[in-house]
């Protein structure tokens, strides 16, 4: 007999972080999901979905990170019409749906770039993707924080990392300079309407007390307000 309570296995997904170069800096592909049952509902978020049996064909078996770069491909035309480089996807971080929700993903999330010669408007089907748009990372930022827009917490996260990169090719050279992170958030209550989720490596992993004494690794949600603390010594 299964445990009903144990966690929902994640299934596999690819997400692609379209990203583009112009005088105002970097800009990066959202989509506006519509509403129903689908994963993020209402949310803008980068283009993605699981990955499918034929996105594992000629793939080896245990070749899970390219089936999942095939998917991130594939979603980002389905979703948005826009072409993504296949040979320009670098694995930028990997986030797993949380042990308490309902539907879980262990997704890789790819920094892509798309052909500079073209203006890649996207496109999209009005049910399942309602808009979708170029943003610079900043002004995503500011829209979420100003109620015009809602961002899930790895769109947010990643947002605030290429911030800091003035070109798409910056930010795929420090992508390709570092380990991508792994995200399994804890989620916590902090008090005073705020919410925490601890991330492996905090000191407060695995249901220890939030001020414990040691390296922090963790995401704080005050209204919509999000305070992103990376990993620290």
């Amino acid at each position: 007999m299964s445990d009903a309570s144990a966690p929902v296995e994640p299934r596999p997904s690819g997400t692609a972080i379209a990203l583009r170069d112009r005088d105002s800096g970097i800009e990066v592909l959202l989509v506006h999901k519509g509403g129903g049952r689908q994963f993020h509902a209402g949310s803008w978020v980068f283009p993605g979905g699981a990955v499918d049996d034929d996105d594992r064909n000629g793939l080896a078996p245990d070749d899970h990170l390219g089936a999942c770069r095939v998917a991130a491909i594939r979603e980002t035309f389905e979703e948005s019409g826009v072409h993504v480089e296949p040979g320009s996807l670098v694995a930028f971080s990997h986030w797993t749906t949380p042990e308490m929700a309902p539907r879980r993903f262990a997704t890789w999330f790819f920094l892509a770039t798309v052909d500079a010669s073209a203006e890649h408007v996207p496109t999209f089907d009005g049910q399942e993707i309602q808009d979708a748009a170029w943003m610079t990372p900043g002004v995503a930022l500011e829209r979420h924080h100003a109620g015009e827009i809602d961002l899930p917490i790895p769109q947010y996260v990643s947002l605030l990392g290429l911030r800091e990169h003035p070109t798409a090719a910056a930010a795929q050279q420090a992508a390709r300079a570092a380990e991508p992170v792994r995200y399994l958030g804890q989620l916590r209550d902090a008090g005073g309407g705020r919410m925490v989720f601890v991330y492996e490596a905090d000191a407060a992993y695995g249901g220890h007390p939030l001020d414990a004494p040691g390296p922090r690794h963790r995401l704080v949600i005050d209204g919509r307000q999000m305070t992103y603390e990376p990993l620290t010594p």
